[in-house]
């Protein structure tokens, strides 16, 4: 086993701390510059990470910042003899950085910070990969998400634009819709529904979607035609699925392509022609882009460590969990079970965000709904967590009046249901309606049935 680096090779650049540092002191205006990359922990030196916190609280109370302001700040909060005291403090002006050095000593002062974030996250995980208590999956997702974390540090400063990149990226967007629009074409990823996608564009790269729904209402048959549809579009789908294993899901991808009858597929009663059907539609899933995994217990940081890596590969344009509420949350200790699904939901919009594709998050409703005389879903049955609702750019809901046996003129409402966008952040909410069959595994456009 190789050695861990030991303190005296810990990568730092004092020289280069302490001439940024007197710099700021004796030309103020340098602060601009530095203050734009560097953070107190970044310094190495545990004097002059209390000397630049003590600058960087006169900037933000727009008190001068020079040696004496500095001495006296720290003074006042009793850190002065930690800092080295009187005479470390004021020699820092002794070692100055000019104004073009200023740039490049603060990249320096950046990449040793970096390096020593690698050393350390280098040993714990080490130590994790030896310690045979602790699970090889837990040891990989956090090894990624550290590598997130750093690799974070590295771009935090280069998310700064002029308005007019944005703008060119707006109208470039624009006109590609305008041209979509005439081709009777949508510029996201299309859900096989066609009044959906009128009203929501399709699945937008960079979105959060919400489906939610009662238990049984039909989240995961949705979310199955919504991952069927991508793939035959050529969108490769990463589906992660803590419910059910991917042979249940198999089996109800296969009920949707052909005529057998659920009832006799799980009996095991099929005739000649369904065995040709069989045959057919193992066919044509095997073309598709269509990845599942179904671990039990995954968390966030392994969706996305393990969505990442797929991305980097073209194998995913889409993502899918079935479901938030059953999603591991046991990373963070001391929290409960809101905070647990905010930061969830949260994860989940960052996964959109940073992988720039639609991520589509089944989650459950409470029982407010049904507690009302249409049972209607809201937005405030959002089960645990009013977060949801605020990091989703979609909330679908699932309705099936049949589910709760409703009627119209005394006759039961069979086979029809209604998605309801109640959150559209960037277009209208509505309601658009769907049909399906008695085993809810083919899902198309509405059937002509009021209600």
């Amino acid at each position: 086993m190789k050695k861990q680096i030991s303190i005296s090779e810990i990568p730092y650049a004092k020289d280069a701390e302490d001439a940024i540092l007197g710099a700021i002191m004796m030309y103020e205006e340098t602060f601009t510059t530095v203050s734009a990359i560097l953070t107190p922990r970044m310094f190495y030196d545990s004097r002059n990470q209390n000397v630049y916190e003590a600058i960087v609280k006169l900037d933000r109370e727009n008190l001068p910042i020079d040696s004496i302001s500095v001495i006296e700040e720290l003074k006042k909060n009793g850190k002065l003899e930690g800092s080295g005291g009187y005479v470390y403090v004021s020699s820092l002006t002794n070692h100055t950085a000019n104004f073009v050095r200023a740039e490049y000593y603060t990249k320096i002062i950046a990449q040793k910070f970096i390096k020593r974030e690698l050393v350390n996250f280098g040993n714990r995980l080490m130590n994790w990969a030896n310690d045979e208590t602790v699970d090889i999956g837990n040891v990989l997702s956090a090894a990624a998400n550290g590598l997130d974390e750093i690799t974070g540090i590295v771009t935090c400063n280069m998310t700064m634009h002029h308005i007019s990149v944005a703008v060119d990226e707006a109208i470039g967007e624009a006109l590609k819709r305008a041209e979509y629009a005439k081709s009777g074409k949508i510029t996201g990823v299309p859900t096989g529904i066609t009044d959906l996608d009128r009203i929501t564009g399709g699945l937008n790269p960079g979105e959060l979607v919400i489906i939610a729904g009662r238990p049984g209402s039909g989240k995961t048959s949705i979310l199955l035609h919504l991952a069927k549809i991508a793939a035959l579009t050529n969108n490769p789908v990463c589906a992660y699925s803590l419910e059910m294993t991917s042979v249940k899901l198999a089996d109800r991808l296969i009920l949707s392509e052909t005529s057998i009858e659920a009832k006799n597929y799980r009996r095991g009663e099929l005739s000649q022609s369904d065995y040709t059907e069989l045959s057919k539609a193992q066919g044509f899933f095997s073309n598709l882009p269509l990845y599942v995994d179904d671990k039990p217990t995954v968390s966030m940081t392994y969706i996305k460590a393990h969505s990442k890596k797929m991305r980097k590969r073209g194998l995913c344009n889409i993502i899918l969990i079935d479901y938030l509420q059953l999603v591991d949350l046991s990373e963070e200790k001391n929290t409960n079970r809101e905070q647990d699904i905010a930061r969830a939901s949260r994860q989940a919009k960052i996964i959109a965000k940073e992988l720039s594709v639609p991520v589509v998050l089944l989650a459950q409703l409470n029982r407010e709904c049904e507690k009302r005389a249409d049972k209607r879903p809201e937005l405030s049955d959002l089960r645990e967590s009013g977060a949801i609702e605020q990091d989703a750019d979609k909330v679908i809901f699932v309705y099936r009046p049949e589910y709760y046996g409703l009627t119209v003129n005394d006759e039961p409402i069979k086979n029809v249901g209604k998605l309801i966008v109640a959150k559209n952040r960037d277009g209208a909410v509505g309601e658009v309606k769907f049909s399906y069959n008695d085993s809810l595994t083919k899902i198309s456009d509405h059937a002509k049935i009021p209600y």
